[in-house]
């Protein structure tokens, strides 16, 4: 097989991807909420902090520095919308889109699961 210039398609079930990206996505906002859980609970503490050094009349440091765990759950939403309303029973995929709904690799997976890294 010649390598994979990236046009190349490859034929899969539409219920099999359905499911796989269903899963997938059932993953993704569970790490969601976990990760925005704590979140929460970090700047909650911080805000407490600046609070409590306001009140006793110090110079502090405004600036909080949480990035905020960013939901890509419409992602799937809108492939698996796809999915629902087909009516083949098959669907071609390039590598890349074979990556994303099944492997569950997308361009924000790696700044995704860094991000919720922090607050787990």
């Amino acid at each position: 097989m010649r390598s994979d210039d990236g046009s190349a398609r490859w034929e899969f079930a539409v219920e099999e991807l359905r499911q796989k990206l269903t899963a997938n996505r059932e993953a993704h906002v569970q790490e969601y909420k976990e990760a925005f859980a704590g979140y929460m609970e970090q700047l909650q503490s911080k805000l407490e902090t600046m609070l409590t050094e306001v009140e006793l009349g110090k110079d502090i440091e405004t600036y909080i520095g949480l990035d905020k765990p960013r939901s890509h759950e419409k992602d799937y939403d809108r492939i698996l919308d796809v999915l629902e309303m087909t009516t083949a029973k098959t669907v071609k995929l390039t590598l890349g889109e074979f990556d994303k709904y099944v492997r569950d690799n997308w361009e924000w997976t790696e700044s995704f699961k860094m991000s919720s890294a922090n607050y787990r």
